[in-house]
């Protein structure tokens, strides 16, 4: 028999193993995912067991559009967007001009900070004149809620629509302000199908105003892989029910993430973006 890569570190974790049962380690993901429907990965679930916590993770090959989910029941449950819908509202206001770009024009400090149980809310980025590019990467939500309201109410709600973001809203129901409402919902298979539309250049606004979207959702590069995305954990005091949302890009090999953690107990920032880039490396993207 021919000795593969796979047959030889199954070997190799046969020799390890104090049971000498071959196993596929928690970080290794499933061979050949990219070209299946979808594929599950009970070994990165566990590690939301492990953290004491309840999650979910999709990843969604942009070009062969296969998927791999971890707690694929999570995955389709309808959530609050929290910070990602920074993502959809900078698209719609960079379309409709309600912001001119993300680097030149300023958005005022109201130079108040804003506070919750003794511990302020906000990155202390935010408490400055600052453009959309660092609004958007420290989850500036005054400046949203500044958007939101040039944005209106009527175009936010038909952009929404029109964007198939999310699930449709009750007809009595409108989103009148950034974050929306309670009855604002959008699953982590829905985030990785709008996102894609994204970076597919598919949703009905200026490849202007997606590629700005694009560049300020830019986070780093990591070899030869950008990786952008919009989290919960921008804000200064963490959620402990929260989103990693966005995609990696290596030349024309793209890979669209939806992370969603709720953990109860000793939530910390930068945890949903340690496990994104855990399974980024266990895919080889990293």
């Amino acid at each position: 028999m021919a000795v593969t890569r796979r047959t030889a570190l199954a070997s190799f974790a046969a020799l390890v193993s104090p049971l000498a049962i071959p196993q596929r380690a928690a970080s290794q993901a499933p061979a050949d995912w990219r070209l299946a429907r979808e594929t599950e990965w009970p070994e990165f679930a566990a590690k939301f067991e492990q953290l004491g916590a309840k999650g979910t993770l999709v990843l969604l090959d942009g070009l062969r559009g296969g998927k791999l989910i971890a707690n694929a029941g999570r995955a389709s449950e309808p959530l609050p967007p929290g910070l990602t819908f920074a993502i959809p509202t900078t698209l719609i206001a960079l379309h409709l001009g309600d912001a001119k770009d993300i680097d030149e024009e300023m958005f005022k400090w109201s130079g108040q900070r804003v506070v919750a149980d003794g511990k302020q809310l906000y990155s202390s980025a935010c408490d400055a004149d600052i453009p959309l590019r660092v609004a958007f990467a420290n989850g500036c939500v005054p400046v949203y809620d500044e958007l939101a309201r040039r944005i209106g109410a009527d175009a936010y709600n038909d952009w929404l629509t029109k964007f198939d973001y999310g699930d449709p809203l009750p007809e009595t129901a409108r989103v009148e302000k950034f974050r929306g409402d309670d009855n604002l919902r959008i699953s982590a298979d829905q985030q990785t199908k709008f996102l894609r539309r994204l970076i597919t250049k598919t949703l009905p606004v200026t490849p202007r105003a997606s590629a700005l979207t694009e560049e300020a959702m830019f986070i780093e590069r990591i070899d030869k892989t950008a990786i952008h995305g919009a989290s919960d954990d921008r804000l200064a005091v963490p959620p402990a029910k929260g989103w990693w949302v966005g995609f990696a890009q290596r030349g024309e090999d793209v890979v669209l993430v939806a992370l969603h953690l709720d953990r109860p107990n000793n939530d910390r920032a930068g945890l949903r973006y340690d496990l994104v880039k855990d399974a980024l490396r266990a895919i080889q993207m990293l």
